[in-house]
């Protein structure tokens, strides 16, 4: 995945994922967007954001919605290209490759405390 900044490792019930930040207009905008998959253990975190597409998208993924406290709230698996996903009350999307989710151990009630301090201020 192709991001400016360094992406934050952010630590999972079954290792460490790689999540880029996606939070100007244009990076929120663009997703992933013309970008090929994504490996297993990496991420994009969309925020604020609590609706998504993958409209244009080449490949399934993942999405997982989170609250403001870092709370895993819902979880979209394998969304294949051409979808819309939404979940009210989320605070941002944490978008990765189809089945990584699982493999992450990431289900609704998970916090990702590494990701506290990004999705919690505004």
């Amino acid at each position: 995945m192709r991001w400016p900044q360094t992406p934050l490792p952010v630590e999972t019930p079954n290792g460490t994922l790689l999540v880029s930040i996606a939070s100007t207009f244009a990076a929120r905008s663009r997703g992933l967007l013309f970008t090929s998959r994504l490996d297993q253990r990496e991420a994009l975190l969309i925020l604020p954001c609590s609706a998504i597409h993958t409209i244009g998208m080449r490949y399934a993924i993942d999405a997982l919605f989170v609250d403001e406290q870092a709370i895993v709230i819902a979880r979209r698996e394998r969304l294949p290209p051409w979808r819309l996903a939404s979940f009210q009350g989320a605070r941002a999307v944490l978008e990765m490759a189809a089945g990584a989710a699982e493999q992450a151990g990431l289900r609704p009630g998970e916090v990702l405390r590494d990701l506290g301090r990004i999705v919690g201020r505004r």
